[in-house]
């Protein structure tokens, strides 16, 4: 904090040379970009990058970079990849050891959230930079995507052992947002294995972090989360008005359709793991925020996924 106010003061005093105030920009972008401050970090990004753009300088692979996070957060996930990829290229070229690795760790993260086949090779690419060097943030980070991996494959052991051992360095770091996508995915585990009490206290912990940041992004995730702890307790109707809350807000900030999204690959894990009660009510959570419109591929999917839950459920019976 103390660094982005120093920062934007020198930014403040006229007759600076352009390119200095650029690469100045760039610098505070990423301050805003990490203090959760959306609006004012793309702004920033795009002014540095008017002046820097084919520089191929620090400051322009840093406004790159804050515009690809800035972009996966809107989901413009085309526009995510280009922005990421000129990055990546720019501190190759300049042997920017902080940079190289920190695009790779997002274009990682951008692939899994594409679903992209490219995922492993990233994931790979960025552990071999990152595992054995002094970077505790970048080796969190690398562990949280191992993780999440690991999620994917329903290999539950080892998924809460390495969201567990990125959770710990986020301790260290003080990082209170890796500590938040930590304790969401570990409360999500315990939810797969009916672990009712252990998910509640991870659930409420990442909640409580979220609040401290103002992420009212995040905050409608962890939400959903606690609407299924509450479904799974026997608490329905309790649940389905957290899902209805969750809808508005996300409504109200312009996230309906990429609430959606998300909710339907949490519901298809959910469907995997054996647990269809609960698959069955964030699909039908997903569906209100879901555009068959605009998102007709999803819609068709979730619609799908609900017949065959509604196919088990009549064998069962």
């Amino acid at each position: 904090d103390e660094a982005g106010r120093w920062l934007g003061q020198s930014l403040a005093v006229q007759g600076a040379d352009p390119v200095l105030r650029a690469e100045g920009e760039a610098w505070a972008a990423l301050f805003h970009w990490r203090r959760d401050e959306t609006d004012a970090a793309k702004g920033r990004a795009q002014s540095s990058l008017s002046t820097l753009d084919g520089s191929g300088t620090d400051g322009e692979g840093i406004a790159l970079l804050v515009l690809t996070l800035v972009a996966i957060s809107e989901r413009e996930l085309d526009a995510a990849d280009a922005y990421g990829q000129r990055a990546l290229e720019i501190f190759r070229a300049q042997d920017h050891r902080w940079g190289v690795t920190t695009a790779f760790l997002v274009l990682t993260h951008l692939a899994m959230i594409r679903k992209s086949p490219a995922f492993t090779s990233l994931l790979e690419e960025s552990a071999a930079l990152l595992e054995s060097g002094p970077d505790r943030w970048g080796r969190a980070h690398v562990l949280n995507l191992r993780g999440y991996e690991a999620l994917n494959n329903l290999d539950l052991d080892r998924a809460q052992d390495l969201f567990a051992a990125s959770h710990e360095l986020a301790v260290e770091l003080a990082d209170r947002a890796g500590q938040a996508e930590n304790l969401l995915a570990l409360g999500h585990i315990r939810l797969l294995r009916a672990e009712t009490e252990d998910a509640g206290r991870a659930l409420q912990e990442n909640r409580s972090l979220l609040e401290q940041l103002h992420d009212h992004h995040q905050l409608a995730h962890a939400d959903q989360a606690l609407a299924l702890l509450a479904i799974s307790s026997g608490r329905n109707a309790e649940g389905e008005a957290l899902f209805q809350d969750v809808s508005r807000r996300l409504g109200e900030m312009g996230l309906t359709m990429m609430g959606g999204t998300y909710a339907l690959g949490i519901a298809d894990l959910y469907q995997r793991a054996g647990r269809p009660s609960l698959a069955s009510a964030l699909l039908r959570h997903a569906m209100t925020l879901i555009n068959p419109t605009i998102q007709s591929a999803e819609y068709a999917r979730a619609k799908q996924q609900m017949a065959a839950l509604a196919d088990v459920g009549e064998e069962t019976a």
